[in-house]
Order: structure tokens, then C-alpha cells, then sequence
């Protein structure tokens, strides 16, 4: 699904990514004013996937499932953090698909 409706991926870098993606936080700042930090735009059927892929690797995926439950000790939102953790799957696959080579949990 990310190869076919995202051709630019070993293109440009992870944070164009996931703004073109969507997965990427913008805020709603002006002047003194502070608003909350949203996702929106991007490719919404790749959007979709991601999240349902983010959501199998809470459950089955021991290092995303640490960073998700860490996010959520923090007290950040659930949706927030699957959001997390779909822009860092989505970093994962860019950096597989950059190197040619499987992923390796512990690379050290």
C-alpha cells in the first residue's frame, strides 16, 4: 500500500513524509495565542492504512507497543499516540526501503 500510493518515498526525508502523508503535527499558533497541534491533509486512504497498521503493531510489535504505552504513562491521548506511532512506522518503513535491507530490531 505505501509503495504503490506513495512513489516519492526514498525521495525526500521523513519529516516531508509525514507532512505529506498527514501524520505530521501542525499548531494553530497566533500571536500569544497557543492552540492544540492537529494532523490533517495528506493522502487519506495512506492515512488509513497506516493506522490500521499502527494499531496491529501496539498489539503485536514489542518495541512500538513500548513506545505507545510510554507515550500514554506521559498522559497523552490514545489517538495521539497511535498518531505517534504511525509516523514512526512510517519512518521505519522509509528507512528499509532506503537501505534495501530488512529491518533489524537491535541493530547494535
Amino acid at each position: 500500500m505505501i509503495l504503490t500510493l506513495l512513489p516519492e518515498i526514498g525521495s525526500i526525508e521523513n519529516k516531508s513524509l509525514a507532512a505529506l502523508v498527514g501524520v505530521a503535527p501542525f499548531n494553530r499558533d497566533s500571536g500569544k495565542f497557543r492552540g492544540k497541534r492537529f494532523i490533517q491533509g495528506g493522502r487519506k486512504t495512506l492515512r488509513k492504512a497506516l493506522y490500521m497498521a499502527a494499531v496491529a503493531a501496539v498489539r503485536w510489535n514489542k518495541p512500538l507497543a513500548d513506545f505507545y504505552h510510554r507515550l500514554r504513562a506521559k498522559g497523552k491521548c490514545g489517538k495521539v499516540a497511535i498518531v505517534a506511532v504511525m509516523h514512526k512506522l512510517l519512518s521505519m518503513v522509509s528507512s528499509v526501503y532506503k537501505r534495501k535491507s530488512p529491518w533489524v530490531e537491535n541493530f547494535a
